[in-house]
């Protein structure tokens, strides 16, 4: 039965981690049986210190024995945000009040609840926030975090530019998501100049890619791919070239070149407010024709740190937003980073390893208040007559009674369902409070 009231429960033990644990937000429906392993997993490799779990309308149970439990015998600081009466005010926005009515012809109850998901994960990050917090962990209670090793299955890396001379480069690409499989960006190091009536700095659509959707999916920036007539296409990754041309501010300045900030490109146009220019006072806002050109499907924004020239041949420095774009890793550096990691039993904790790394980098520029953790998929398949099957569980447990020792067989880890909709883990204290838009539960 769903309780009237929404019940606050406060630790009545030190959080000993207030400041060396993490944070996580749930919304559960019905999950009482996966909660308490879920729990249990992550305050142990987290270490999990801080939890919002809000209680869909639709649960037939709650979870507020599991709960209190946990907060009386470990301390774990615990608020439910969860009751008829409460959830409007707490984390529901207007006109998602309450159950979904399914038998209503009219109803979109999948959009019923992604607005109530996406309202309630602001104001739980908000809520985290004014109370402090760092690290928050945003996943639901069937999905358990591990450190992503090197394995052999693992995807190729990316490359950082094209393998060969002999393929061309499509930078600021999109692809058409259709069914055609084209690919549209502006093209460089073409070994002729004018290729089907091409140049070097021309936005152009290629023929449809015959590597399969899930593969364009999954690997696209940094791959090559190849088309229907045979023709190979290095999809550069935008955010790593950008990041290994930047510059700081401080030699812009040292160049005297003119600084543009909020910059965006739209229409060959580079859009922003400019400074320290000879001609135009600070803050003006100006226009700047360029030779990049977007894709019509999407105008992308520029992210900064790096300088760009105009048509007319003077240069300009687009400044970073260092407090929310971080410097984007390339993939050797990111494939030396997972060399570092620990494996999963090896008692180190994922709020160590992200210490350690933030430490051993670029600290906070380099690892950004937003990490994406790709997802591999398990199935429900059990085969206990296979030749490499061994029981997992504790002495005196059984392997049913654990979800994460009772299934075993899983997707490729280059999957694109996987990789491209990921969950997330967010440094709260470095985010502004206009990305949570002040919270909504308070």
């Amino acid at each position: 039965q769903h309780q009237s009231q929404a019940v606050q429960v406060n630790s009545t033990k030190d959080n000993f981690a207030a400041a060396d644990g993490l944070s996580a937000c749930l919304l559960v429906n019905d999950e009482n049986p996966r909660l308490p392993e879920w729990i249990a997993y992550h305050y142990h490799v987290l270490p999990l210190r801080s939890l919002i779990v809000a209680v869909d309308p639709n649960s037939r149970v709650e979870p507020n024995e599991i709960l209190n439990r946990w907060q009386k015998l470990m301390g774990l600081d615990v608020q439910i945000w969860g009751g008829p009466s409460s959830l409007e005010l707490r984390y529901m926005p207007r006109g998602r009040g309450g159950a979904c009515n399914s038998s209503d012809p009219d109803a979109n109850c999948l959009m019923h609840h992604r607005s109530r998901q996406h309202y309630f994960v602001k104001a739980c990050l908000e809520n985290f926030r004014r109370r402090g917090k760092t690290w928050v962990l945003l996943t639901d209670v069937d999905e358990y975090i591990m450190f992503n090793t090197i394995h052999g299955s693992d995807p190729p890396t990316p490359f950082d530019a094209a393998p060969d001379s002999g393929v061309p480069t499509l930078s600021n690409w999109t692809w058409s998501i259709s069914g055609s499989r084209n690919i549209t960006g502006t093209v460089s190091g073409l070994t002729r100049e004018g290729w089907q009536g091409k140049k070097n700095g021309d936005l152009i659509t290629t023929l449809p890619m015959v590597d399969p959707e899930d593969e364009i999916f999954a690997n696209g920036a940094g791959s090559v791919l190849t088309d229907k007539a045979g023709n190979k296409w290095f999809l550069r990754d935008d955010f790593t070239f950008r990041d290994a041309i930047d510059i700081t501010l401080a030699e812009a300045q040292q160049r005297n070149l003119s600084v543009l900030r909020d910059s965006f490109i739209e229409s060959n146009m580079l859009h922003g407010t400019i400074y320290n220019d000879k001609e135009q006072g600070d803050g003006t806002l100006v226009y700047l024709p360029t030779s990049w050109k977007e894709p019509k499907l999407q105008v992308k924004t520029i992210y900064g740190g790096h300088v760009m020239k105009s048509l007319n041949g003077q240069s300009y420095y687009v400044q970073r937003d260092t407090y929310l774009l971080p410097h984007h890793l390339s993939s050797l550096e990111s494939l030396e980073i997972r060399t570092r990691l620990p494996k999963i039993d090896s008692g180190k904790t994922i709020y160590e390893v992200l210490s350690s790394e933030m430490e051993a980098l670029y600290a906070n520029e380099t690892i950004g208040p937003c990490l994406a953790l790709p997802r591999l998929l398990f199935g429900s398949l059990e085969d206990r007559n296979h030749s490499e099957w061994k029981s997992m569980a504790p002495n005196g447990f059984n392997d049913d009674d654990f979800a994460t020792v009772r299934f075993r067989w899983h997707a490729l880890p280059d999957i694109g369902f996987g990789r491209i909709l990921q969950k997330n883990i967010v440094d709260v204290s470095r985010i502004p409070r206009k990305s949570t838009n002040g919270g909504a539960d308070g």
